[in-house]
């Protein structure tokens, strides 16, 4: 007994203190539509109208609380803060620009300048106007002209002084919601093979507004942020497991990261698509990687049944059943650096459903620590954007999902700061965190776990 005890403290883990370095991004993440309400003019709005049993509405009212919302920054101690625009406010019909609207995210943003919060500002977050919806959205030829020209416009006119931009958010979910399970705009359910054209739409948007971002302003940081799952075996000895968990992480994952550095989109589910295309624009057009993490996926497969795919999870779990495995976020750290050596890293979306703030203190200090450590064994990662400052609008989830640091009262619109907001605090003012490390290079055995 007395050898087995002393094995333990032999090969147990030792906290450790990892410490941010002094320019580290300390942030939290926000979407316009689903802060700042009626967003009337966006073809999110329409399907919530025709589809939803809850419409966004006034959200949180953040449009007309920016300097009580700034304020709620000021006080979490972040010097970055994600958000986005709303191009449906700014052009609510084609050609025709909304100055009010315009002149509001002016004073936004001049704002979060004057309080020393940097704005990392994302053009493009799941919505757009309806007047592009209906000419077929990121099908229609003109899209990517029409986005590099709203990108151009919100440079000149509405920050100019931002220095860190996203043209689109996840979209890899944004293209498979609306094309293959067809739960969110434009609804258009059916094979896998339907993401192919849409998908190399906002590629080609995504290239028009880098380049015409770059002619504006050269020294621009540019990128795109990317949802991120582990994807693992259900059973490890079914090959055909192992088999659609790689196929998974090597298209999901990676592929339109890879495009974005090759030129090159390559996709390959086994029995349902193989696809390469060549779109020379769009080669070299990131200068970061945002990582959005939140979960960790076990795959079961089945290719000669029906019900081919069954996702699993495991606990522990957040509100909506995703495990919470912080060890996730570390490994695809790694990876991403691995892949991609030359480019800088935001985490700029990472959170819990937790309605009661029951498991959210840990959730952020787990995931921090697998952050900084991370950048502590060479990993380039600049910034921790939490998701998300208080709860809102969770798209297909309503007001049911509970991500904030601050809790939000939809009938009152008052804010309250929950624990996790004064332990994320605490975190940002020491520069780091206690923590027990994890496993190094883990991310290399992730689909044989």
């Amino acid at each position: 007994m007395y050898l087995v005890f002393l094995l333990t403290l032999l090969y147990a883990k030792v906290p450790e203190f990892f410490r941010a370095p002094p320019d580290f991004g300390w942030c939290v993440a926000t979407a316009a539509h689903q802060n700042e309400g009626n967003n009337t003019k966006s073809d999110w709005w329409d399907f919530e109208q025709k589809t939803m049993k809850q419409s966004s509405g006034k959200a949180c009212d953040h449009w007309n609380r920016i300097e009580e919302d700034t304020k709620l920054l000021q006080d979490l101690h972040v010097n970055q803060y994600r958000m986005s625009l709303e191009w449906a406010k700014i052009e609510p019909e084609e050609g025709k620009l909304d100055h009010e609207a315009i002149e509001h995210y002016q004073k936004e943003i001049a704002l979060l300048h004057e309080k020393h919060i940097e704005p990392i500002i994302t053009l493009h977050h799941f919505t757009m106007p309806q007047w592009l919806r209906q000419k077929g959205g990121w099908l229609w030829a003109g899209a990517p002209e029409a986005f590099a020209n709203y990108a151009s416009f919100a440079i000149k006119h509405i920050a100019p002084h931002a220095t860190t931009w996203v043209t689109f958010n996840e979209p890899m979910i944004h293209i498979g919601g609306g094309y293959f399970w067809g739960i969110v705009p434009p609804n258009q359910k059916g094979s896998i093979k339907n993401v192919v054209l849409p998908l190399l739409g906002v590629l080609q948007a995504h290239a028009a507004a880098y380049h015409a971002m770059k002619h504006i302003n050269p020294h621009l940081r540019i990128g795109v942020t990317h949802h991120m799952r582990v994807f693992a075996p259900y059973a490890s000895w079914s090959p055909f497991d192992h088999i659609m968990a790689r196929a998974l992480d090597r298209s999901f994952n990676w592929a339109f990261l890879d495009a974005l550095e090759t030129g090159s989109l390559k996709l390959h589910v086994p029995f349902a698509l193989r696809h390469q295309s060549l779109i020379r624009q769009v080669q070299k057009t990131q200068d970061f990687i945002g990582i959005n993490y939140y979960t960790r996926d076990f795959i079961q497969f089945h290719p000669f049944t029906k019900n081919k795919m069954i996702l699993h999870t495991r606990e522990p779990k957040s509100n909506l059943g995703w495990e919470i495995y912080p060890q996730g976020l570390y490994n695809i750290l790694h990876e991403t650096h691995e892949r991609y050596p030359r480019l800088p890293i935001l985490v700029t979306e990472n959170g819990i459903a937790d309605q009661h703030d029951e498991k959210r203190s840990e959730f952020l200090k787990t995931h921090i620590v697998a952050t900084l450590q991370a950048r502590s064994e060479g990993v380039p990662v600049q910034s921790y954007c939490h998701w998300t400052l208080m709860d809102n609008f969770e798209w297909l989830e309503g007001f049911h999902a509970r991500f904030g640091l601050y809790a939000h009262d939809e009938t009152t619109n008052t804010r309250t700061p929950r624990p996790s907001a004064k332990v994320y605090r605490n975190i940002i003012l020491k520069g780091g965190i206690l923590g027990k490390p994890f496993t190094s290079h883990a991310h290399k055995l992730r689909h044989h776990q």
